[in-house]
């Protein structure tokens, strides 16, 4: 594992050493290993996306757990991309993907591009402008429709408040979904407002541990 600078090192004892993607804790863990190995078994590939991928810590992890399945993994800044690019690149089943990730297709810039490498927030500016191309889940899932939605894990730096204000109907074809919301990094904005709407009308699953929301369907069959 390829790191830069201290930064760096915190994402990666983050994912390997305090397990924060560990999904052994679930007591539907048999489930979604049985629904992955179904789908093997069907001659198909699982499909994990990770949003917010920074430099390739949490999809190695996943690619590692599930070697058979297909990870797309989607990052907005480029120089972590390439750190991905780097940390994956012996892997043949994860794709780096070099944009955001929103509600709709379109251009975002990044807020402060001086912050920390973990820290990058995007924002959409009023006429549509921006350096960076930002993709709904909708138009992933089909560039990559010859695979089956697995795993989407969601860590965007408070933009899963635009990404769950339209276009949300993608939620439910996953088994689970991971994501780490960020009230607390954006005090009384109601960050949270647009997921807990949507979320809450899936009759999914809801497991909180530290950081992190796991929701796993109580619709597709595992």
């Amino acid at each position: 594992m390829s790191v830069r600078d201290h930064i760096d090192s915190i994402t990666a004892d983050q994912v390997f050493t305090d397990s924060d993607y560990e999904l052994r804790f679930l007591s539907r863990y048999d489930e979604l290993v049985a629904f992955y190995e179904r789908t093997l078994a069907q001659n198909k590939t699982p499909l994990i996306i990770d949003c917010g991928a920074n430099i390739g810590c949490s999809a190695l992890f996943f690619a590692r757990e599930f070697p058979a399945a297909k990870l797309v993994a989607v990052e907005p800044e480029r120089n972590n991309v390439e750190m991905i690019r780097k940390n994956c690149g012996s892997l043949n089943n994860v794709i780096a993907v070099n944009k955001a990730v929103g509600s709709v297709d379109g251009l975002v810039t990044i807020a402060d591009p001086h912050c920390d490498n973990n820290a990058f927030r995007m924002t959409r500016e009023p006429d549509g402008t921006g350096d960076i191309p930002v993709t709904s889940i909708g138009s992933l899932l089909s560039d990559y429709d010859q695979y089956v939605p697995f795993i989407i894990k969601i860590d965007i730096e408070g933009f899963e408040d635009d990404l769950f204000s339209a276009n949300t109907g993608w939620l439910q074809k996953f088994p689970l979904m991971i994501i780490e919301t960020h009230d607390w990094l954006l005090p009384r904005q109601a960050n949270s407002s647009n997921f807990l709407k949507v979320i809450s009308a899936t009759g999914r699953d809801f497991v909180h541990r530290s950081a992190n929301v796991f929701s796993i369907s109580n619709t597709i069959e595992m």
